[in-house]
């Protein structure tokens, strides 16, 4: 249960933050009735914290192991950088040449295609090694 719904229970009050706050303030023991409650839910409030610590650090172990921006961050600014290159041979030089009137020309698609199939091996591919050496 929640903090809230014991805190609600102990003062007839429903489980609502707006409830239990007018019944708190209604009742000239409220202090005394919380710290009975945090005395009673103490371990499992703890439990609950020391839980969400570790996770909070295990996730920041794992951000440690990444290394630097360059070691992980390579293949995501490829990706990025492809899906430019599509978007500007597709959709963004068009357009500027038919407003501008200039006659840039584009990237040879099947360089392009090229381009991006040589990516897609390396990526993709190297994932299935990587799992099917099992690293």
């Amino acid at each position: 249960m929640r903090r809230e719904t014991h805190v609600a229970q102990a003062f007839g009050a429903q489980p609502t933050p707006e409830a239990v706050k007018a019944a708190i303030e209604a009742d000239s023991k409220a202090a005394t009735k919380v710290q009975a409650i945090e005395r009673e839910r103490s371990a499992e409030w703890l439990a609950y914290l020391t839980m969400a610590t570790s996770q909070r650090d295990h996730m920041l172990d794992r951000e440690d192991q990444r290394g630097s921006v360059f070691f992980w961050g390579w293949r995501p600014a490829m990706s990025w950088m492809l899906l430019f290159l599509w978007s500007w041979n597709g959709v963004i030089l068009p357009v500027a040449n038919a407003t501008a009137g200039t006659s840039i020309v584009p990237i040879p698609w099947e360089h392009l295609l090229g381009f991006a199939g040589l990516w897609l091996a390396i990526y993709g591919g190297g994932h299935t090694i990587k799992s099917v050496l099992g690293r």
